[in-house]
């Protein structure tokens, strides 16, 4: 268990600093309340220290390691991991695998402008003109439609165009596709960042939708979402019934709508460092994370797939393997085009309403109140106004989804035609995007149930 005994202390020492400022404010003025805040934060960073001083001695050695292990790999000159398909961009990756795309722009209700990317048939095959039923792929946090084409002739965008659909892909607000705004610039506006996976379902996908009803002449569209691509979907559904008329299928991979409890240790120490995460968001804001150009993203793609072997290893073998959900199914081959377009980049919000219905236990809207942190008030989803059909595909060990959690969530769905779950015991969050056998165990049932609905 990651909280001390002592937690309980601290947590009502912090409600009281809370209090007194929320108290205070009207009386004596913002200047005296962010003097405090700032004394709040030097305290609570002194507790935190002394309840976890073990756990960070033991980050530190981590870290130490790390860069001992990196440092050797540079004097020694080890190979690195295979260049494949790196440093392709979108584009060059499809045209060389004979599936050309094509980019359009869809702007949402609130101003953001989004790039999807359009499949319509490969390069060798004819009926390109003819109306095709249209599918809509959504990726999760800090990813981007090369999702699903990154596993070449495994990709499940690839292998649907070939069995005759048009295939869009989607690109949420703030990642590397859709970095623009009709006024906000995302390198000086932080207002930009404002967004949590509520905005991308309310605004972002009903955009995606319409514009694909629109562009490809259909009723319906079949929705596929991996991850928090589930998620945005979900929170549209919910809020915005309307749209289950314009929805086929939806198919949630892997989907992340239920957060506690789960095996993530990323999860469970953000959760435990929550209020240290707040009081820092609330002085500056909300912001990108591991966008294109960040140092953060640049380090990752140089220790994972730069020159250095022994680095490639620990990254590829550890950090990965036990931070992002990895089983023995990961194909190596896939991770030099992947990162070099991954991670692709998100708002700091987003992390932080999953830390929210992480601590609450529920699929709820993004708290924004400050004044009681242990008590989330914010409204909670209501699943059961998804009436369209629904096909689950799930992985027994899969670090940041909670089986269990996701059975109960389930059962208040009206209409959930399958649950699938993956047939192998290790397979894991990320191996739906890179396993080795993910036709055979992920990708053919998909299409299998799409070809159901389109028939």
């Amino acid at each position: 268990m990651l909280v001390p005994i002592e937690f309980a202390s601290r947590t009502k020492l912090f409600a009281r600093f809370e209090h007194f400022r929320a108290v205070n404010t009207e009386e004596v003025g913002r200047s005296i309340c962010i003097t405090w805040d700032i004394w709040n934060m030097i305290i609570t960073s002194i507790i935190i220290y002394k309840l976890c001083a073990r756990r960070m001695r033991s980050v530190c050695i981590f870290i130490a390691s790390f860069v001992l292990f990196t440092s050797i790999a540079i004097l020694l000159e080890k190979e690195p991991v295979p260049k494949g398909d790196m440093g392709l961009s979108m584009h060059q990756f499809c045209q060389k695998y004979g599936y050309p795309i094509e980019e359009q722009t869809v702007t949402t209700e609130d101003g953001y402008i989004l790039t999807m990317h359009r499949i319509k048939c490969s390069l060798n095959r004819t009926g390109c003109h003819e109306k095709r039923p249209a599918v809509l792929l959504l990726h999760g946090l800090l990813a981007s439609s090369a999702d699903f084409v990154s596993a070449r002739n495994q990709s499940l965008a690839f292998q649907l165009v070939d069995k005759g659909y048009d295939v869009w892909l989607g690109n949420n607000r703030g990642n590397t596709y859709s970095r623009n705004h009709i006024m906000l610039d995302p390198n000086e506006d932080k207002s930009f960042w404002n967004f949590s996976f509520h905005e991308t379902g309310m605004y972002d996908l009903p955009a995606m939708i319409d514009h694909i009803i629109q562009k490809s002449q259909v009723s319906k569209v079949t929705f596929i979402g991996i991850s928090q691509g589930c998620t945005s979907y979900m929170v549209l559904s919910s809020l915005k019934p309307e749209y289950n008329e314009k929805i086929l299928l939806a198919n949630l991979v892997a989907p992340v709508t239920t957060f506690y409890p789960t095996k993530s240790i990323v999860l469970k120490i953000l959760t435990f460092f929550n209020f240290i995460v707040k009081r820092f968001l609330y002085f500056y804001g909300h912001f990108e994370l591991f966008g294109e150009q960040q140092i953060e993203t640049k380090l990752f793609r140089y220790l994972c797939i730069g020159p250095h072997k022994v680095a490639n290893y620990i990254c590829l073998e550890q950090i990965l393997t036990y931070a992002g959900g990895f089983s023995d199914q990961r194909n190596y081959d896939l991770f030099p085009f992947h990162l070099s377009v991954s991670p692709a980049g998100a708002s700091t919000k987003q992390v932080m309403h999953i830390i929210q219905n992480r601590i609450s236990g529920q699929f709820a809207q993004y708290d924004h109140s400050d004044q009681n942190p242990q008590k989330l008030t914010a409204p909670i989803y209501n699943v059961s106004r998804i009436t369209t059909p629904v096909a689950v595909y799930f992985g027994k060990s899969d670090i940041f989804v909670s089986v269990e959690g996701l059975h109960e969530q389930l059962k208040s769905i009206p209409n959930v035609v399958l649950r699938y779950k993956v047939p192998y015991e290790r397979f894991n969050h990320m191996d739906f995007i890179y396993a080795k056998d993910l036709n055979r165990l992920v990708n053919n049932k998909i299409m299998e149930t799409i070809d159901i609905y389109n028939n």
